[in-house]
């Protein structure tokens, strides 16, 4: 876990999903989707579990925590259904704010299996966002990847836009490393 993220306190009526994200997040960091490709597969004796895109991040920002490298790989749940172009699609360009957990020794249940595709191997560190884990900028308020802009203003007023959002975060980083 980063430094203090354990004490941070961002501000007044944080929305419930942010406050248990940023508590709890190993890494905290503003950058940019560079890739989106196949991810791992999770199976069970039964079948197929679950299916991830992989998204490759560069990172222009560390906000709080230590990354494994300049290139974050994270790893995003969707259907089987759905084709890694289809939600390559779906989210936007250009800057977006990540909390995240590393989930590289992370196993859902015992006995679950991981096949990784190529590129991709167990000794990868791996990350995952959080409920409320990516906010990319916008020219008007951000767009949450799992959580509506809403869930923030209608608590936390203060924050009225993507640099608002960062912002809060820089702040509260900037709190919890300077406390003994």
């Amino acid at each position: 876990m980063a430094p203090g993220c354990d004490d941070w306190d961002v501000g007044p009526g944080l929305p419930p999903l942010l406050r248990t994200g940023r508590r709890t997040a190993d890494l905290v960091v503003v950058g940019s989707i560079s890739a989106v490709r196949e991810g791992f597969s999770i199976s069970s004796p039964e079948g197929l579990w679950e299916q991830r895109t992989t998204v490759i991040v560069t990172v222009d920002e560390v906000i709080a925590g230590t990354p494994a490298s300049q290139e974050l790989t994270l790893q995003l749940a969707r259907s089987p259904l759905t084709g890694v172009g289809e939600l390559a699609e779906t989210l936007p360009n250009g800057q977006a704010l990540f909390i995240l957990e590393d989930i590289t020794d992370w196993t859902p249940f015992p006995g679950a299996l991981f096949e990784y595709p190529a590129g991709l191997s167990d000794a990868t560190t791996i990350y995952s966002p959080y409920p409320d884990g990516i906010w990319f900028a916008t020219d008007a308020t951000p767009v949450g990847y799992f959580a509506s802009f809403d869930e923030i203003t209608t608590r936390w007023s203060e924050v009225a836009d993507f640099a608002d959002l960062v912002d809060a975060f820089r702040r509260a980083a900037s709190d919890a490393s300077s406390e003994p």
